[in-house]
């Protein structure tokens, strides 16, 4: 186990320096590695993250097999977003504060998610497979109620959902997508123009 701990360790601190020492220019080592610290402190903070949740919640379930992904957590948090800007609209202050947008995104993501596997649980008396077997239908139906949302939003809403999310939307949007060299998307329907949007 301590053997598996030190290789482990010693592979990170390796993929560590390769990304702060790769393709480093003598002349210029100050401002990439400014520019590659902030950024390999947040991959840092992220993976703690998600390594914690995911330690804390396979403990609670009891099952090394199971994922927020499996149980529809993510198309959860994505139709919660989706309704947010349906219900307030891109010009609310709220949407326009990303960080407000995210304290609300999870602040509705607890409560719900509480309420709905809290109730699942209970029903199924904590059988971990069946709770599975729902949230993989749970998952293909908020999925498709989010992408029934996305539909009837208006264009420039839409413009915005499909940028921010767009490898869960790009083949569920019903505008025709564009993307020119300069890392510009395009979204052109039929009578109602063009709509840009700098990618994030």
């Amino acid at each position: 186990m301590q053997l598996k701990l030190i290789t482990l360790t010693l592979l990170a601190l390796s993929a560590v320096a390769a990304y702060l020492c790769w393709d480093l220019h003598p002349k210029y080592w100050q401002f990439a590695l400014e520019l590659r610290i902030p950024k390999l402190a947040a991959m840092i903070l992220a993976a703690i993250c998600i390594g914690g949740a995911s330690l804390i919640f396979q403990t609670l379930i009891n099952n090394v097999m199971v994922t927020p992904c499996l149980l529809g957590m993510n198309s959860l948090y994505v139709l919660l977003h989706t309704l947010l800007v349906f219900t307030l609209g891109m010009g609310s202050f709220i949407v326009t504060n990303k960080n407000l947008a995210f304290l609300c995104d999870l602040g509705l993501m607890a409560v719900v998610a509480v309420a709905v596997y809290s109730y699942l649980f209970t029903k199924t008396k904590y059988n971990v497979l069946y709770v599975l077997l729902i949230g993989t239908v749970l998952t293909t139906f908020l999925t498709s109620v989010q992408s029934t949302i996305v539909r009837t939003m208006d264009p420039k809403w839409a413009v915005t959902r499909l940028c921010k999310f767009r490898p869960l939307l790009i083949m569920r949007s019903p505008v025709n997508y564009v993307e020119d060299h300069y890392g510009q998307c395009y979204f052109q329907k039929p009578k109602l123009g063009v709509y840009p949007c700098l990618l994030y």
